[in-house]
């Protein structure tokens, strides 16, 4: 490639006498500081590594029936890094409840799957465990998705510790209705 553009001379650097995670973690390690590694590689080379967290949110993901990377489907996960976030936040449980519920509750809608829904679950299961929420909800997504999305234009651009906050308000709000103000099954939300 460099003969290709001009270039007679390259340095390199040739490492030896590492293992094939050593590698992996390496690679991992002296892109850091360089140039920015895409979540999805850098994801790739943690497996390879036999990263602990790596590995861990892949079973959780791949046990809910979803692979990571970009796809058409509802059980294709882009956004690797709201997995992270999860499990930073709230642990691997919350993860695996979440996934879960999603699965439970919105399979059968590609845009389920969605960084935002994705972050704004968690908090619900945080907060209320999981509750009825696959029985109440499930047709309720598009109504949730245009609370959600107007709450959001309407306070402009937000970190993601309040967008998910958005996004679990509106599940609360369309998780009650129907509900008296006195059913033990009714959702109290807090900020």
């Amino acid at each position: 490639m460099l003969k290709t553009i001009g270039f007679t001379h390259a340095n390199a650097v040739v490492l030896t006498g590492m293992s094939y995670e050593q590698e992996a973690a390496y690679f991992r390690r002296q892109n850091e500081n360089r140039r920015i590694i895409a979540t999805f590689d850098d994801f790739k080379a943690g497996l390879e590594e036999k990263d602990e967290m790596c590995l861990r949110v892949n079973e959780i993901v791949n046990a809910n029936g979803f692979q990571i990377g970009r796809g058409n489907s509802f059980y294709h996960i882009a956004s690797i890094q709201a997995l992270f976030t999860i499990v930073k936040d709230f642990g691997y449980k919350v993860l695996d409840d979440t996934l879960c519920l999603l699965a439970s509750t919105w399979s059968s809608i590609p845009k389920a799957s969605r960084c935002e829904c994705i972050l704004g679950v968690p908090e619900i299961v945080n907060r209320y465990g999981m509750a009825e929420f696959a029985e109440r909800m499930k047709s309720e997504f598009a109504v949730v998705i245009y609370e959600y999305t107007e709450a959001m234009r309407m306070q402009g651009s937000a970190g993601s510790s309040t967008s998910r906050k958005k996004f679990c308000r509106a599940l609360v709000t369309n998780y009650n209705k129907g509900l008296r103000s006195n059913s033990k099954k009714r959702l109290v939300w807090e900020d």
